[in-house]
C-alpha cells in the first residue's frame, strides 16, 4: 500500500486538479478584473482563485464553478496530506525528512482552506482602513 500512495498519489492529485480547475473554467460566470462584464473564463485575464468565488466578478451566480473548484483543492490537497505522511518511510525516518513532510501536511491543509474558503464572501482585512476600496 505504501508504495501504491508514493507512487500513484501525485499523479491523482495533480489529474483531479487540473479536471476540477478545466471544469470550473467552463462553468465560470464572467468577468475580470480588467472587464468586469465580459462573459465566462479568459485564461489569460482571469486567475484561478476568481473560480472559487460564489459570484462572478460580472456578478452573477457562479456556484458550480465554485463547488468543482473547491472540490478539486480539497481533494487535491487530502491526497498530497496522505503522500506526505507515507513520505519518510521511503527517505528512512530521520529528523529532516519528519521535518519536510510536517511542513509540506501544513502547506496541504492551507491548499485545502483555500479551496473552502470563497474569495467574494470572506472579509479582507487589507481593505479596512479605506472602506471605499471594498
Amino acid at each position: 500500500m505504501k508504495n501504491y500512495i508514493l507512487k500513484y498519489f501525485p499523479f491523482y492529485g495533480l489529474a483531479v486538479f487540473f479536471l476540477c480547475n478545466i471544469i470550473a473554467m467552463y462553468f465560470y460566470a464572467g468577468g475580470s478584473i480588467s472587464d468586469s462584464e465580459s462573459v465566462g473564463y479568459d485564461f489569460f485575464r482571469n486567475y484561478l482563485s476568481q473560480l472559487g468565488r460564489t459570484r462572478g466578478v460580472n456578478g452573477e451566480n457562479n456556484l458550480i464553478s465554485f463547488r468543482f473548484w473547491s472540490a478539486g483543492m480539497a481533494t487535491t490537497g487530502t491526497l498530497f496530506i496522505i503522500y506526505y505522511m507515507y513520505l519518510p518511510t521511503f527517505f528512512g525516518i530521520k529528523k529532516i525528512t519528519i521535518l519536510g513532510s510536517f511542513f509540506a501536511i501544513i502547506s496541504s491543509i492551507c491548499f485545502i482552506m483555500t479551496g473552502i474558503t470563497p474569495g467574494d464572501i470572506i472579509l479582507n482585512l487589507s481593505y479596512s482602513n479605506n472602506p471605499s476600496l471594498s
